[in-house]
């Protein structure tokens, strides 16, 4: 570099126009998985990339749930270096979607960290296809039948009604081996008054196996769980 251009580079810093800079860019601030039936733990990384000219700092990481830890490889990258943040999710006994974010406090920006979003699909054991069954009254006794559909190995038994509720309605729960679930059939015994109330089916869940490399001790176990069928005559 020649003198005249030093004097340049000299005269832009002072000006404020030459800087130097510090900057993470993620891949992805946003990630969405879906955990398999039985995981203990889903875990997922963000990658990162120093993309300024001086190194930056990983300065605190921290979760909105108690359910989430953060596995970091170093605190602060030099320019052009690369590294992630592995987001690890306890599953539990949560069920469904669930979304959880990583804050990520850095030297290059202390006062607006970065907000990291995971969003995990957790099957459930058994769901129902149809959860209420109708009837008009004064109407028909026809037969309402449902599919249950469950994770392999998964057990539905019907819990026993009432006396009150065996004198209105008949049920069964039987096992369906064209699709591996269960089918609960439900019969009015007489439609001649109006009634609501739940019968319950309880779901014992299939015994945790190891996947792969994978110890069964890894594997989450979950507790037997009661779905509800909502039975109405109006």
């Amino acid at each position: 570099m020649t003198s005249f251009q030093k004097l340049l580079l000299s005269m832009f810093a002072a000006m404020g126009i030459v800087t130097a800079r510090a900057e993470l860019t993620w891949d992805q601030r946003s990630i969405e998985r879906v955990a398999a039936y039985g995981d203990a733990t889903v875990e997922i990384p963000f990658t990162f990339k120093n993309s300024g000219d001086r190194p930056v700092s990983l300065l605190k990481v921290d979760s909105n749930c108690s359910c989430m830890t953060a596995d970091l490889q170093k605190k602060t990258y030099q320019p052009g270096e690369t590294g992630k943040i592995v987001a690890i999710f306890t599953i539990g006994d949560r069920r469904g979607l669930q979304e959880k974010q990583v804050r990520v406090t850095t030297s290059d920006d202390p006062k607006e960290p970065v907000v990291l979003t995971l969003k995990v699909q957790i099957p459930a054991v058994a769901s129902l296809g149809d959860a209420k069954f109708i009837w008009k009254r004064g109407g028909a006794l026809d037969e309402k039948s449902t599919g249950i559909s469950v994770q392999p190995g998964a057990v539905v038994t019907l819990e026993p009604l009432t006396a009150a509720q065996a004198a209105l309605f008949s049920a069964e729960v039987k096992s369906d081996t064209a699709t591996g679930g269960y089918t609960v059939k439900v019969r009015p015994l007489s439609t001649a008054k109006a009634v609501m109330f739940p019968i319950r089916l309880k779901v014992v869940p299939p015994t945790p196996k190891a996947t792969g490399d994978e110890p069964v001790k890894n594997r989450t176990v979950t507790r037997p769980s009661t779905l509800l069928c909502i039975l109405r005559i109006d």
